[in-house]
């Protein structure tokens, strides 16, 4: 390396044309690279979801999970198998084993499910899907005081507009109902003309049909012969004779049935600020561009809105573009801003021209590292972590640039010669620079060998930091002593702005060189006499750091709440519950989320309401959401989202008939806290499930508790009685009539452009509305005799769940929950669970498992992973430090710091009053690099030392303040680039601080950690190695220097 470093010492032309082809590609990525908000997650499940309309539950379960189970058991590859059954609807989501490749998994998966053929007739083919996790880019809503057939018909035509744009490949369409005919049939007209629902049926089929009768080969070519009389509207049907009568007289379908043609029957609603609303959900996937999409959006939009009816209106809201580009443009800010720190905190220090170029070192590094992450083959996209990860190493990017430069104006001074004393200069500290550079990426590797999904995505942090460490790397190794040997250290310029800064530099560095020679070294003198006091006085430092982190004081939440821009609130009805208390509870929602809306922009004087947009849903009685979008953040100053679901989650507080109600202003990460209980027993397991449920209660922090074995839905058991056989009724007789009178029999789908449209005939709607109903109804057997429903069928009544979970065949209840991080972090809560209460319940409960799922489980396995991870890195580090010190036991005085810089980073959490997370332990490696750097640049020098024959005082005292300008630096350039970022008020930022607590606290309590402790470590070694006969420990007084200045 040194050769080539001399070549283009040389040859500055080639490093201009080095360091200009890097920055054109890094620019050139940058225009193109593609932008998201959080990264996406890499698929990691096959999911086989398979449909049979009209199945309980239970029946999903038995006649379709545990069959698509049963095919799947011992597959290769595969890590766990879980399983839903819903009503009509049954999931399984098979995970992967970590390093298999999920393409072949599918290709076995869908082998398997082929051999599957005992499925019932009825159940529609099963759907494998192994698909990433689709994020919302933005949301379209049409809405106004219009017939549902208008909004119905605008919504598909939008939504096909969308759809032909290139740039826009899938959505999620709200409110766009099926079509459907209906022709119900009051039950005393079937007993008046003797027919059931299936004789009807029958005759409709007979009357609807679509048949080709075959062609006419004459001579001037085929005719074709159709004898067909579909019926395709509700007149058309109306006609159709059903009884023709003796007199001749027909019976049409009119005249027994009323016959209507619209939508399927459901309890559902959609409202957009308080008008009928049909919506879609724009998705983005894993390859796209958010801001392209957004802008596709609105011009189609904007193009459809001119051919709208003055009474609806259609709007773009929740655009995460515009969210995100303000997160970005934040970030960069800060970016830019710690930048020109880092350039002035350089300027002051050293020479102006060369604090120039060492500074440039960060461009070249981060579009260095923007156009190879951007590339094809690594394909990261420019997001909040990886934008953050290029702000948290600004200052590392300049550490190894900053050693070599200020080596080099050491060696000018003494060497005249700008080309040789460069290369003198860089020579002197390539070893400790270059292997200080690997020990960095080093650090940074543990992220890297995570095979987890939430890891692979946070894992681009330490990548694109890597990339950039590199390119410092090669600018500093072969840019900057190009553009070093061809400045003129020596010439001073007369221009009055140019004398006044030298001026300042004077007093910055007299400064300095006053705290190194009269602070710092009494202080090391004083260290290194008394070493072991002062090994005891750090030792309690460390423990007191660990103590406050074991009882609490510091807090700990592993995942971060990251401050989204919607409000999302979720309400979860008990199975009984009607349609008009659903709708009641939303209503009251709403009213109690508009009049905080009032109260909030008066209270803080705002232009606009906070909340811009109110959109509730209700799907079904039993389930009910709202969205609601605010302000973007610089439109309400000191108004943070979670303080705004705070207030209207206390003000709404329990409401009647919901067992579930969450609110939610964060992007939730990894499935939110969730505990899962697992036996074979469903009582015992619903049993212990409840109590869990309680405990959690208990807990100041935890809300909205709840799990999938609530109260089940009523059902009601019909069979036929033994003496029904006597009277020409079998279970076939009775579940059909039954079956098509309350659930309907389908005649018929009709196509109608691009929709289907389905015809059922069932009983009239209001005689199949209530319990009497069924228990006055009248059957027909076989001989045409018509029979109480009483004197055929036993009627029995029970509540019985409408979801089934099942995990690796064991039946399973989630137990969740809404923790707010602020009052307890979910790794304290399952503590608290596993710990303190669930050995009493398993006593009680012993076939009842517990285990952490969602967040809870990736946290498990995140740490899980990264412990054998930081142990590789540990290794990898020593093996990087022991090669340039050649030396055993040197780095081990290096790694013996790295704890303490971690609790000093604890004790920045301290003192900021944050807790720690993940995202903490990104600031901490790069934390760990940095002082791993500072120690083998500071035993380096101690080493040439001691091969210059000084003893060993002599020796310490020259590492610690020949290299004290040098580690100074790299804290202040670190600290000073993140200051912007630290002092940041907007609750974007706030989820990220806490990395950059960790690296800047930690570098100012690391610089003293490395200036004292390492000294006091080297002497302590030596007195080991003295006492086993290795070498002599001299007991030379520590001489005292005369002060040094840089001026």
């Amino acid at each position: 390396m040194h050769n080539l470093t001399a070549w283009f010492i040389r040859n500055p032309v080639a490093a201009n044309l080095l360091m200009a082809f890097i920055l054109f590609l890094g620019a050139l990525t940058l225009f193109g690279i593609r932008i998201e908000g959080f990264p996406r997650i890499p698929p990691e499940n096959i999911t086989i979801s398979t449909y049979y309309d009209g199945a309980t539950a239970a029946q999903v379960d038995e006649l379709i999970t545990r069959k698509i189970e049963k095919a799947l058991e011992g597959l290769e590859g595969v890590k766990s198998l879980n399983s839903q059954s819903h009503n009509g609807a049954s999931s399984v989501i098979v995970r992967r084993a970590g390093g298999q490749d999920l393409q072949k998994l599918l290709d076995k998966v869908r082998l398997r499910i082929d051999g599957v053929v005992d499925l019932p007739d009825k159940v529609k083919r099963p759907v494998i899907d192994a698909s990433g996790y689709d994020f919302p880019a933005l949301y379209v809503n049409l809405y106004g005081q219009t017939d549902p057939v208008t909004l119905q018909s605008l919504s598909k035509r939008l939504k096909q507009e969308l759809l032909s744009e290139p740039e826009i490949s899938r959505l999620k369409i709200w409110g766009l109902h099926e079509q459907q005919m209906r022709i119900e049939i009051r039950p005393e007209m079937l007993l008046r003309h003797n027919l059931t629902i299936d004789d009807v049926s029958t005759r409709i089929r007979a009357q609807s049909l679509n048949f080709k009768a075959g062609k006419l080969r004459t001579v001037g070519g085929n005719i074709y012969l159709r004898t067909d009389s579909k019926a395709r509207f509700s007149d058309d049907f109306a006609a159709i004779p059903i009884i023709e009568q003796a007199s001749g007289t027909l019976v049409t379908l009119s005249d027994i049935a009323t016959i209507h043609d619209g939508f399927t029957e459901g309890d559902y609603l959609f409202r957009f600020n308080g008008a009928p609303t049909s919506g879609m959900e724009i998705l983005v996937g894993a390859k796209e561009n958010l801001l392209t999409i957004s802008d596709v959006v609105h011009k189609v939009v904007d193009k459809f809105e001119t051919q709208l009816p003055t009474n609806v209106k259609v709007v773009v809201w929740g655009d995460s573009s515009s969210y995100i580009a303000d997160r970005l443009e934040l970030l960069a800010d800060n970016g830019l801003q710690g930048l020109m720190l880092v350039g002035i905190i350089l300027a002051l220090f050293l020479n102006v021209k060369l604090a120039f170029w060492v500074a440039m070192g960060i461009p070249v590094s981060v579009l260095g590292a923007m156009a190879v992450a951007g590339s094809k083959w690594v394909d990261y996209s420019l997001n909040d972590i990886t934008t953050f990860g290029l702000i948290i190493a600004l200052g590392i990017l300049v550490d190894d640039a900053v050693v070599v430069g200020e080596s080099v104006y050491e060696e000018r001074r003494k060497n005249k010669h700008p080309v040789l004393g460069t290369e003198a200069g860089v020579k002197r500290v390539a070893v400790a620079t270059v292997f200080g550079v690997l020990t960095t990426i080093a650090a940074f590797s543990p992220m890297l060998m995570l095979d987890n999904p939430l890891g692979k995505v946070l894992a681009s942090f330490s990548g694109i930091v890597i990339f950039a460490l590199i390119f410092s790397l090669i600018e500093s190794k072969f840019i900057l002593p190009a553009h070093l040997a061809a400045l003129d250290l020596d010439k001073q310029s007369r221009f009055p702005p140019a004398v006044l800064w030298r001026k300042i530099q004077a007093i910055a560095q007299d400064g300095l060189a006053w705290v190194r020679d009269r602070l710092y070294q009494p202080v090391l003198g004083l260290a290194i006499r008394q070493r072991y006091a002062f090994l005891i006085l750090f030792i309690a430092f460390g423990s007191l750091g660990l103590g406050l982190i074991y009882h609490g004081k510091i807090k700990t939440t592993f995942l971060p709440e990251v401050p989204g821009q919607i409000i999302s609130i979720a309400m979860e009805m008990d199975k009984r519950a009607p349609f008009n208390l659903t709708r009641k509870n939303l209503d009251q929602i709403e009213a109690i989320g508009n009049a905080l809306n009032k109260e909030l922009q008066q209270q803080h004087d705002l232009a606009e309401p906070p909340i811009r947009v109110a959109f509730a849903i209700i799907e079904s009685a039993q389930s009910a959401m709202m969205f609601a979008e605010l302000l973007p953040v610089a439109q309400r100053p000191n108004l943070p989202i979670l303080d705004i679901v705070r207030e209207w989650r206390e003000r709404t507080g329990t409401l009647e008939g919901a067992i579930s109600l969450q609110f939610s202003g964060a992007e939730e990460m990894a499935g939110g806290f969730q505990l899962k209980l697992q036996s074979r027993d469903a009582d015992l397991l619903a049993l212990a499930s409840k109590e869990i449920r309680d405990f959690l209660d208990g807990i100041k922090g935890v809300h909205n508790i709840r799990d999938n074995m609530a109260p089940g839905q009523p059902e009601l058991d019909i069979k036929v009685r033994p003496e029904a056989r006597s009277l020409g009724f079998d279970s076939q007789t009775l579940a059909s009539q039954i079956g098509y009178a309350y659930g309907g029999s389908q005649v018929q789908t009709i196509q109608r452009g691009d929709s289907e449209v389905k015809v059922f005939v069932l009983n009239d709607a209001k005689a199949r509305n209530d319990l009497d109903d069924l228990m006055h109804s009248q059957l027909r057997n076989k001989d045409g005799q018509w029979v109480p429903i009483s004197a055929v069928a036993e009627i029995s009544g029970r509540y019985v769940s409408s979801s089934i979970q099942r995990s690796n065949g064991m039946r399973i209840n989630s137990v969740r929950a809404s923790i707010d991080k602020s009052v307890a972090s979910p790794e304290e809560v399952s503590q608290a669970v596993f710990q303190s209460f669930w050995p009493k319940v398993q006593a009680k409960y012993p076939s009842v498992e517990l285990v952490t799922g969602g967040e809870l489980s990736e946290i498990v396995e995140i740490k899980g992973g990264l412990k054998k991870a930081l142990i590789l890195a540990c290794v990898l580090i020593y093996v990087l430090m022991a090669v340039p010190l050649k030396s055993y036991w040197q780095p081990v005085v290096i790694l013996t710091i790295v704890p303490f810089g971690f609790i000093s980073a604890a004790f920045g959490h301290l003192i900021m009053n944050l807790p720690l997370s993940l995202l903490s332990f990104f600031g901490m490696l790069a934390l760990t690099g940095v002082i791993v750097n500072d120690c083998l640049v500071m035993i380096t020098r101690y080493n040439q030392a001691r091969e210059e024959g000084l003893d060993v005082m002599t020796c310490l005292h020259e590492a610690g303040v020949g290299r004290f300008q040098a580690i100074f630096l790299t804290t202040a350039t670190t600290v000073m680039g993140l200051m912007p970022l630290m002092s940041e008020t907007s609750e974007q930022a706030q989820y990220l601080i806490p990395a950059a607590v960790s690296l800047a606290y930690g570098e100012i309590f690391g610089t003293m950690l490395t200036l004292i402790l390492v000294p006091v470590l080297l002497a302590i070694t030596e007195d080991v190695k003295s006492l086993f006969g290795f070498d002599t420990l001299r007991s030379a007084p520590t001489p005292e220097p005369e002060p040094q200045s840089h001026s």
